[in-house]
């Protein structure tokens, strides 16, 4: 993507394309041009979020109130593909967390409403053995502490992000069912 020089769209094998996705891509693909955003086509989660533009009448894009999750299908351009190359040199999460920690890679992540692509698994993962250990109550303790503190940084950093784009009282979407 970076050596391309042209937004790309990234889709993963599971991925199934709406028809529609074809009428809108140049659009999109304009939209996002000289911006640090990645473009969501489908997510787990449907959280509220915040219109940051409408491409037609039954097409926008929108910045969710909370993590969407997944890297099934989305649209970036060149410069925030460098971004988060040069911000994944030690890797310690899986990809779609990462995606979702703007923190850490400065790009920024938006959700087009209605989805455009759609999971061929319905985003379960398929990749190995998912049971746990079990754990004793002080690591637990400690792992719940370190992700409510993490999860609340993110918060902060996710309203921030919200006042920057100037879309904090722009309409809100309530959430897809």
């Amino acid at each position: 993507v970076v050596k391309s020089n042209q937004v790309t769209l990234i889709i993963e094998d599971d991925a199934r394309l709406m028809p529609q996705l074809l009428n809108v891509l140049d659009e999109l693909s304009k939209t996002i041009e000289n911006t640090d955003i990645i473009l969501r086509l489908f997510s787990v989660h449907h959280p509220d979020s915040y219109l940051w533009c409408e491409i037609s009448s039954e097409i926008k894009i929108t910045r969710p109130c909370r993590f969407g999750s997944t890297t099934t299908a989305y649209i970036l351009n060149p410069q925030t593909a460098s971004q988060l190359l040069q911000h994944s040199q030690k890797f310690w999460m899986p990809v779609d967390d990462y995606v979702d920690a703007e923190h850490i890679s400065n790009c920024t992540i938006m959700h087009v409403v209605p989805e455009l692509v759609k999971n061929g698994d319905q985003g379960v993962s398929t990749i190995g053995n998912r049971s746990k250990p079990p754990q004793g109550f002080i690591s637990i303790l400690k792992r719940e502490i370190i992700r409510a503190a993490y999860k609340f940084y993110m918060l902060i950093h996710r309203e921030i992000k919200l006042w920057r784009l100037g879309i904090k009282f722009n309409q809100k979407i309530k959430a897809q069912k």
